[in-house]
């Protein structure tokens, strides 16, 4: 049984982003943090709970044929291996290597061949981040407000370093990335929570084709796969403290499409397989 009420949305289900703002912020003053997320922002979390509810419901409005989209904001937030220490202290128990390490870690760099540091977005590396807000919804207008209304309630606690929105595709190109492929087409399903299409005759299958995996390989206190049986469930993740059961590791990557480049080098494949 999933704890959706205490799973964040964006983790197990997605949130809903014809728009979203990624805000990244160092924290100012970790007390008023604290007393702010605890008074104002965690009430207004959208868990997974709601974000499966909403999702079900759009599939519904979807198969009735009705495309009017229902603004649904959604609010996430997640902090970095700074952020950690700027709210429980330093002697707080280490996590998984590559989240201490970071992104701008040589060995991280290395390791996914990276551009160095210097060749990154000047204003996100200005200052140090400790934590990023994920605010999402169907319009500008609305995911803009919201992101007005989260910096209103922590005011002086944090210190916004960088925010960039992103947004779908326009018109019929919604729904698809921009080298033609459907996003999202190979997302896996999540035991406990993606419903059966089949169950008799595919009890571990979503969709057709869709392999549900075992909870724990997203987010802490669940099991995970079975090294030697896909089927079975494994022993859940070891987890640092205890304070992180249903939560997860988070990335965020800014990566360049080259679409141009893409359809040539296809074509040039296909050229020579024929």
């Amino acid at each position: 049984m999933l704890e959706l009420d205490d799973i964040q949305g964006d983790i197990l289900v997605g949130l809903q982003k014809y728009y979203e703002i990624f805000l990244f912020f160092k924290i100012v003053d970790p007390l008023l943090l604290k007393r702010a997320v605890r008074l104002h922002v965690i009430s207004r979390i959208t868990s997974a709970r709601v974000a499966h509810r909403r999702e079900l419901i759009l599939r519904s409005r979807k198969g009735l044929g009705r495309k009017s989209i229902d603004p649904l904001r959604g609010l996430n937030v997640g902090f970095t291996k700074d952020g950690l220490t700027q709210i429980i202290g330093a002697a707080r128990p280490a996590l998984d290597l590559s989240f201490e390490r970071g992104a701008d870690h040589q060995n991280t760099i290395e390791m996914l061949n990276d551009p160095p540091r210097p060749a990154w977005i000047l204003e996100f590396v200005s200052d140090r981040i400790d934590g990023v807000f994920l605010i999402t919804g169907a319009h500008r207008s609305g995911v803009t407000a919201q992101c007005n209304e989260v910096l209103r309630l922590f005011g002086a606690a944090i210190k916004v370093v960088y925010s960039e929105m992103g947004k779908t595709r326009p018109g019929a190109q919604r729904g698809f990335e921009h080298f033609g492929y459907r996003d999202g087409i190979s997302q896996p399903g999540v035991r406990g929570l993606t419903r059966r299409s089949r169950p008799a005759t595919s009890p571990d299958q979503g969709l057709p084709g869709q392999d549900l995996i075992w909870p724990g390989e997203f987010v802490f206190g669940y099991p995970g796969q079975d090294p030697s049986d896909a089927v079975k469930q494994g022993p859940p993740p070891q987890m640092p403290a205890p304070w992180l059961r249903n939560g997860s590791y988070t990335v965020f990557r800014r990566l360049e499409q080259k679409v141009p480049e893409f359809r040539k080098f296809v074509a040039y494949s296909q050229g020579l397989s024929a």
